[in-house]
């Protein structure tokens, strides 16, 4: 059963609650393309979520040595980037700009087209 909803009906007006014991947690399972509330109800269907594991939305991120390597190249769409700067698909990447030079346009319009 899910912790949140369990905890849910022993929650009454002036108790001080908190979520330090078990985190906020987002769960793996059928979920996908479905309307969810916070408390992991579905509106438009009966009964809860199945999930087959939990994981907390802010973990901590893996080590160098553990994460994969960067393969594939993104293509931004922008010679003078693409030249100048080689982008790995999945690789993070801080733009820096000026005010007027539509960077997060520019930046949006190379992440839609590098997802093909």
């Amino acid at each position: 059963m899910n912790p949140l909803i369990s905890a849910a009906s022993v929650i009454a007006a002036g108790l001080a609650v908190g979520l330090a014991s078990i985190g906020p947690g987002v769960g793996q399972g059928t979920a996908a393309g479905q309307a969810v509330e916070g408390i992991a109800r579905q509106p438009e269907a009966e009964g809860k979520i199945r999930a087959s594991e939990s994981r907390l939305i802010e973990s901590p991120a893996p080590g160098i040595i553990s994460r994969r390597s960067v393969y594939e190249p993104l293509q931004t769409g922008l010679i003078a980037i693409d030249s100048m700067i080689p982008i790995g698909r999945g690789q993070r990447e801080l733009i820096i700009g000026d005010r007027q030079t539509a960077i997060g346009q520019k930046a949006s319009s190379s992440w839609i087209g590098g997802s093909n």
